[in-house]
């Protein structure tokens, strides 16, 4: 955990940096930002309320700076200055795209202003000086999206050769025993149980894996929690909120789909091999005493069990499928409350109207 520790400082900073550039920015965009970006929040049978936008911006920054340090934290063999140094050209071109992007943008938004609004140039001057330090904010925010997703797929990638690095582990003491003139059946069955404790080795990896993707779900759905059911909802509209839902509903097909594909193309595929190989060892297993037997027999029913889809769910749900089964439980429970809330507030105010 000391690349986690040497991170912290500097997603700490760039987090100071962004909240900075936003207050910076609105203070220099005087009272065109303070109206243009202002948020309003229609509330039924009330009056709605206007929320300053640089508190929609620090509370976005803020919550985005807390999962990039949880995604940091959950990927063991993936961390940000770590991907930055060894990755340091593209590091710079990601990041030289975002600034482009970025700029680009903000210049565009003021042109528009200014052609089909036809604000005075007071208007447009104040809200390209936002702009211009704002800039600075959504680099370290889109910078910061950009990183959760590449820690996540170095971590899953790392993954995978530690994966093919089981599988070339296993082979070398297939072939091992395979280069034995004339092996006994007591090496035949300690092989076998080599074999096998080096198969489930390998598979817990694959789960780290599909792990690892569950950081996925984890973060979005702290995001919706957060802007839905925290004192943050009072600073979001309902399309940001519905976006965030999409996105937590998307997440879940996403990483869905994702374990199955690697459940046909790495995992079962794995278990093939494995058992293919402990085959091979039966004719002279079965040579030996009624408990090398019984031992080898149980070594290869587990097996089939685990290579199963049955197996497969119930070894997910061991490791860290249970996130999945808490977050959609939560869920549930939170949107149950929320329609319950609303009923009610929705019969308050047909009281009041009668």
């Amino acid at each position: 955990m000391e690349g986690f520790y040497h991170d912290l400082p500097l997603i700490v900073c760039l987090c100071a940096f962004g909240v900075l550039a936003v207050l910076a920015a609105y203070a220099l965009g005087r009272s065109t930002w303070k109206t243009r970006f202002m948020i309003r929040i229609e509330q039924p049978g009330k009056k709605g309320r206007a929320v300053p936008g640089q508190l929609g911006e620090v509370a976005s920054l803020g919550m985005v700076c807390i999962l990039l340090i949880l995604v940091d934290y959950f990927t063991p063999n993936a961390f940000v200055l770590d991907l930055l140094q060894e990755h340091s050209i593209y590091a710079w071109i990601v990041g030289s795209a975002l600034a482009v992007g970025i700029v680009a943008y903000s210049l565009s938004v003021c042109a528009k202003v200014r052609s089909k609004e036809e604000r005075e140039p007071e208007y447009c001057g104040e809200l390209l000086r936002g702009y211009l330090v704002y800039n600075g904010y959504s680099l370290v925010m889109y910078s910061f999206i950009t990183l959760m997703v590449a820690l996540i797929s170095w971590q899953f990638f790392m993954q995978a050769q530690q994966i093919q690095a089981s599988n070339n582990g296993i082979q070398a003491i297939f072939a091992a025993f395979q280069d034995l003139a004339d092996p006994s059946w007591q090496i035949a069955s300690s092989y076998s149980e080599v074999i096998y404790g080096r198969t489930l080795v390998g598979s817990s990896i694959i789960m780290s894996q599909i792990g690892t993707l569950l950081l996925i779900i984890f973060s979005v759905f702290l995001a919706y929690f957060a802007i839905t059911f925290t004192p943050l909802s009072q600073v979001y509209e309902k399309g940001a909120v519905r976006s965030v839902h999409v996105a937590f509903l998307g997440s879940l097909v996403f990483v869905g789909v994702l374990a199955w594909i690697i459940y046909f193309t790495t995992y079962a595929s794995f278990f093939d091999r494995s058992l293919a190989q402990l085959e091979t060892f039966r004719p002279l297993v079965e040579t030996g005493d009624a408990e090398s037997i019984s031992l080898y027999n149980t070594l290869m029913l587990d097996l089939h069990k685990h290579r199963g889809p049955t197996g497969f769910i119930l070894t997910l749900t061991n490791e860290s499928g249970w996130l999945v089964i808490l977050i959609a439980a939560v869920r549930w429970l939170l949107g149950r409350k929320a329609a319950m809330d609303n009923k009610a507030s929705t019969e308050k105010i047909a009281d009041e109207t009668a």
